[in-house]
């Protein structure tokens, strides 16, 4: 599923099926991605005052990327979200860097990831990118790392 090989509905219809229950599997995922959808206040304001090109990276399927972009809003605060389940491979893999530097068209180290996952950091990095860990412990050296990137 995060590859796009599987379709989300089909699995959780699947398993809604073992359970020999009356649930909607349409009903069960908006349920499911409205109560994992958490907006970060943080990060929020700097989609919003800052002059950076915006993208959203993310190892999801296809159908919580379109919830992304469409129930969260987050079309119309980012110029695109490239999501594994579209794309065909998905972060910490090269290949999946190297789709969206060839959408940006410009270098790598012009890149920057903010990444919950540091193995998708040591990724980035790896490949020339700028990247920050951005957990729990780390989050009030969000802002001068971008200050000092952008």
């Amino acid at each position: 599923m995060i590859r796009g090989e599987r379709d989300l509905r089909d699995a959780v219809s699947g398993w809604i099926a073992q359970l020999e229950q009356e649930i909607d599997v349409d009903a069960f995922l908006a349920y499911w991605f409205t109560k994992d959808a958490r907006l970060d206040p943080a990060v929020l304001k700097h989609l919003d005052h800052s002059s950076f090109r915006h993208v959203i990276g993310t190892n999801n399927e296809a159908r919580r990327a379109a919830y992304i972009e469409t129930e969260m809003g987050f079309a119309k605060r980012v110029e695109r979200v490239f999501a594994s389940g579209r794309m065909g491979c998905a972060k910490p893999e090269d290949a999946y860097f190297a789709l969206i530097e060839d959408w940006t068209g410009v270098s790598a180290s012009a890149h920057v990831l903010v990444d919950d996952s540091k193995r998708n950091v040591e990724a980035a990095k790896a490949r020339g990118w700028q990247a920050y860990h951005f957990v729990d412990d780390t989050r009030d050296g969000l802002a001068p790392f971008l200050d000092r990137v952008g």
